[in-house]
């Protein structure tokens, strides 16, 4: 936020906070083997996939698109630990990270 010409809003820290804290907490429900890991799960992987989408919005910053590609993992992760058949599609990971190469190979101006 302190970084000038950052088009990040308060809003967003607050899911990029969420989905750090969802992870957390994941993770200690995980290691005491919590009955309520499924729940924790499929609210991390829901948060990760919106903190993906969100990231993945500054697609000309390498920060926000490693940022994205994290998430996406984490929410495949979750996906799996959780049991849930929602799945991210790889085509569309696939298609935007392609896109977003194209674009950095063309000399776009970092937004």
């Amino acid at each position: 936020m302190e970084e000038k010409g950052t088009a990040f809003s308060g809003k967003h820290l607050s899911l990029l906070q969420f989905c750090v804290d969802a992870c957390q907490m994941t993770a200690r429900l995980l290691i005491a083997e919590s009955e309520f890991y499924n729940q924790s799960c499929e609210l991390t992987f829901e948060l990760c996939n919106a903190c993906a989408i969100e990231c993945e919005r500054y697609e000309y910053d390498e920060v926000f698109q490693q940022c994205a590609d994290i998430c996406r993992s984490c929410a495949e992760s979750c996906r799996g630990m959780s049991g849930m058949t929602v799945r991210v599609p790889k085509e569309e990971i696939e298609r935007k990270r392609n896109s977003s190469a194209r674009t950095s190979t063309n000399g776009a101006a970092r937004i």
